[in-house]
């Protein structure tokens, strides 16, 4: 259990470093956006020779220097936590590494995501069924009942922030892959939410998916991946 918690703790600061890249990358682009310099492969060894030979304002370079250096630590701690999670995984159990092999089965789920999956769930074969890891992880749309009417809600964003985070970055990662489900990465944006449930209703003959359940679909993915996609449901 200790070393489970430790690898936990090393999933979620894997998230913080990859968010402040993140936040860094942006505010370079920021900078490179106001020359229109900005170009797609920044971020690359090719991109980044550019970004030094930019000819930019002496405030703008100063800044874009000390980014670009804070750029370089965080990807370096980055690489580090990523070999520490690597070696965990190699030293697991003959269960823990076929539970590994069958995630990744799935059209979405790469290392990171089935590390993190792994970590946050324990032993996924305490959950009954998949809607129960669903409920878990927060992404169970919530419901409320008056008079004989229930009523969907939002999702109820109990549990682990990161098991969400990357349940829904796969879910998207299997829609845009998905012949099957196509339709929905149409529902990105919330207006396009409206034809994907006009679609919805035109496949199905039924009139009353509404935008709300449109995005229930989206986000409780695991009870909709398709019949060849098995890996999560193997593992109870």
């Amino acid at each position: 259990l200790g070393q489970l918690r430790h690898v936990v703790d090393e999933q979620r600061q894997r998230q913080f470093l990859q968010r402040r890249i993140t936040g860094v990358r942006n505010k370079i682009r920021h900078v490179l956006a106001n020359y229109n310099l900005d170009r797609k492969d920044l971020f690359t060894e090719v991109g980044q020779e550019y970004l030094a030979g930019l000819p930019l304002l002496p405030a703008d370079r100063f800044t874009v220097d000390q980014l670009a250096v804070q750029w370089d630590f965080l990807v370096a701690q980055r690489a580090a936590v990523d070999g520490q999670l690597r070696a965990f995984a190699t030293g697991g159990s003959l269960q823990e590494q076929a539970d590994r092999a069958r995630l990744r089965t799935i059209p979405g789920v790469g290392d990171v995501t089935a590390e993190v999956i792994l970590a946050e769930l324990a032993d996924p074969r305490r959950f009954p069924s998949i809607k129960d890891v669903v409920a878990y992880a927060g992404l169970a749309p919530g419901q409320r009942e008056s008079a004989g009417k229930r009523k969907s809600l939002s999702i109820e964003k109990t549990g682990s922030p990161l098991l969400r985070w990357v349940l829904v970055q796969a879910a998207w990662q299997l829609v845009q892959r998905s012949a099957r489900m196509g339709w929905i990465s149409r529902a990105k944006s919330t207006a396009a939410a409206d034809t994907v449930a006009a679609d919805a209703r035109s496949a199905s003959g039924n009139s009353v998916v509404s935008r709300r359940e449109a995005w229930a679909g989206i986000l409780t993915w695991g009870a909709a991946i398709p019949a060849e996609c098995e890996g999560l449901s193997k593992l109870q």
